[in-house]
């Protein structure tokens, strides 16, 4: 190390005096070179570089030179990426302990907070370049950190002086910035970290005085998330850590494991015994203060922290008279102040003081209620309506032609129209269509039996006479409609002659004569009646000939069918028709096959299915009638050569 009291001019070789540099820079170069052997990426110069930085802070701030906040800066630029290039928790740990050791080597304390403020406005600067694998050691050192600088404060026993210095340094650093995540992260460790440092043994003006900086902070800001981290972990945290709030979770626990079973939590009274207080004095003479290594050596019960609620309560009050905090803000100001006036009485603000008794109902009479109220609603509001819809149109019409729409508005429509229709009460007169109920008619039956055709609609019944089916010449048909009756008491047939209902009815005059024609249906009657005369021989029948190809016997291919009427006397006749393809899946053949199996068969069959090698017999393009022309390229096949010099 070279002293700061040495001078700085030489000579050279050749006796020439050499330029004076001032001071200032070479102790800035000083600075610049710690921070690039801090930031190598050699672990041992690191190392080395650490060491000489304790020697080279402690011999400096016993110089005329004071520190300036750009000093500060430099040297916790090379700190940062020292700390960065670290691995593995425990030595991150043991890092971060030597780091916050550094608070240490001033003689004043307003220098060891400057340099926890040069700390703080680092990492408020490269927050934003931190990865998720790094961002949790750095927030263990900024636990660190703060841990050793309230030491640092309590070794000169909590002046207000240097409080208001921290708060002044935290104000300007952290608080001041758009670092959401540091605030959030400074906020929930401060509380715990100030009951850890202090170990209870704090004036409660103090604790007041280290909550100034929040509350300034929280009438200033505009985040909800902030306010609320602000709020809770602040503010609500001196509440709950008081003896009061510790003794309201005991309650709380109590009343919870009973099933709560009143409907307020003051109806709960603590009752100590004897016993109680006797197993309470034992616990509290074997307890031993445990400490933990990698917290820090600091103690894993946190202590009590004495909390003056009307010394906040008054800092509330200026900053709603000064006007400081804005809309939002305000609100939150408000309710806190409410919180610590109620807690000044002796009532604990917060939690569950209160718990809504549910009462069982059965689940029917529960129904049944709802499902009335809910008809008797429906009724009042569609009473009217259905009632006029009710009504037929004429009545409907009536009914609406009678009001006087002058009267009539949308608040007693309603009303109106009730009235209206109140006129037509149920019994009263013919008119009443509302609540008319249809006559019931007796019905006298007369049984009747009917001797039917099959398939004739009318009932009735044509008989054809002196018709023969050979004869080619017209026939004459005399046709009489009959009527056949049977009445349940006589059973005995009428012939019944009714009256000719057209002239085609009318039997024949003299003179006239009738041709028949018959139909198909009359045709295949004849063909069977002479298939059942000729026993089987076509040859006999020259009006009908068989197909020679169809099979008559066999019952696959063969069908009956029914030709003429479907009576008793009908024949039928076997003609045969086309075979229907039937395509049957024998399941019952299935049977499980490995893929060696398949690959064995396929290479055995006669036609594989496929061949890369395989070239195919035909082409897939269609024959040209015309030969393309010959192509002057095309040299392999037509055995051409071609001029080689063009």
């Amino acid at each position: 190390m070279v002293a700061l009291t040495q001078q700085n001019h030489e000579l050279n070789e050749n006796g020439e005096v050499k330029r004076k540099i001032p001071k200032e820079v070479y102790i800035v170069s000083q600075e610049i070179k710690i921070a690039k052997n801090l930031s190598s990426c050699d672990l041992k110069l690191r190392e080395k570089q650490l060491k000489r930085l304790r020697k080279w802070l402690q011999i400096r701030s016993e110089s005329s030179f004071e520190y300036t906040e750009n000093d500060f800066l430099r040297i916790w630029k090379g700190l940062f990426y020292c700390f960065w290039m670290s691995d593995k928790p425990l030595v991150q740990e043991d890092l971060a302990d030597q780091f916050g050791t550094l608070i240490g080597c001033f003689k004043d304390l307003k220098t060891s907070l400057k340099f926890f403020n040069a700390f703080m406005k680092t990492m408020c600067t490269h927050w934003f370049g931190l990865d998720q694998w790094r961002l949790d050691k750095f927030m263990m050192l900024t636990r660190r950190m703060l841990r050793h600088t309230l030491m640092a404060i309590k070794k000169h026993n909590w002046p207000e002086e240097h409080i208001q210095d921290f708060n002044f340094y935290l104000a300007e650093s952290v608080l001041d910035n758009d670092v959401t995540g540091m605030i959030m992260h400074l906020v929930e460790i401060f509380m715990d970290e100030l009951a850890k440092v202090s170990n209870g043994k704090i004036s409660a003006t103090a604790v007041g005085e280290f909550t100034k900086p929040f509350i300034i902070f929280l009438a200033k800001q505009r985040d909800s998330k902030i306010l609320g981290e602000v709020r809770n972990k602040i503010f609500y945290h001196l509440l709950w850590q008081s003896e009061a709030g510790r003794a309201f979770q005991d309650k709380f626990e109590a009343w919870k494991a009973m099933g709560f079973p009143n409907i307020n939590i003051n109806q709960l009274e603590k009752v100590e015994t004897a016993e109680s207080d006797a197993e309470n004095e034992e616990q509290i003479e074997n307890e031993q203060q445990t400490m933990d290594p990698r917290a820090g050596n600091v103690d894993v019960f946190i202590p009590i922290l004495p909390v003056d609620t009307k010394f906040i309560s008054r800092i509330f009050e200026k900053i709603l008279e000064n006007e400081i905090a804005n809309a939002k803000s305000k609100k939150f100001i408000m309710t806190l102040l409410e919180k610590y006036r109620k807690f000044e009485n002796g009532e604990f603000p917060l939690g569950v003081h209160k718990m809504p008794s549910v009462k069982i109902e059965p689940l029917k009479p529960l129904l049944e209620r709802t499902t009335q109220e809910l008809d008797n609603l429906d009724e009042e509001l569609h009473s009217v309506d259905r009632n006029l819809k009710k009504l037929n149109k004429k009545k409907r019409r009536k009914i609406l032609n009678s009001l006087n729409l002058e009267e009539v508005d949308e608040n007693n429509y309603e009303k109106v129209l009730q009235k209206a229709m109140s006129k037509y009460k149920i019994g009263k007169g013919k008119d009443d269509e509302l609540h008319k109920q249809p006559k019931r008619r007796k019905i006298t039956m007369t049984w009747t039996e009917e001797e039917i055709e099959p398939k004739e609609s009318k009932k009735k019944v044509e008989l054809i006479t002196n018709t023969t089916p050979s004869d080619d010449s017209p026939k004459k048909v005399n046709s009489v409609k009959i009527e056949k009756k049977k009445t349940k008491g006589n059973t005995e047939e009428q012939n019944v002659v009714q009256p000719f209902k057209s002239e085609w009815d009318k039997p024949l005059e003299d003179g006239e004569i009738e041709y028949f024609i018959p139909s198909n249906k009359i045709r295949l009657n004849e063909a069977n009646s002479k298939l059942e005369e000729s026993d089987g021989n076509t040859e006999q029948n020259s009006s009908l000939v068989l197909n020679p190809f169809s099979k008559l016997n066999s019952s696959k291919t063969s069908k009956n069918i029914i030709l003429g009427k479907k009576n008793k006397k009908q024949k039928l006749l076997n003609v045969s028709l086309p075979e229907k393809k039937r395509v049957k899946i024998a399941l019952a053949k299935n049977m499980i096959q490995k893929p060696s199996e398949y690959i064995k068969q396929i290479r055995n069959s006669p036609q594989l299915p496929y061949d890369a090698d395989k070239k195919p017999m035909k082409s897939l393009l269609k024959p040209n009638q015309m030969p393309s022309p010959i192509n002057p390229f095309y040299k392999k096949k037509i055995g051409l050569q071609l001029n080689e010099t063009f």
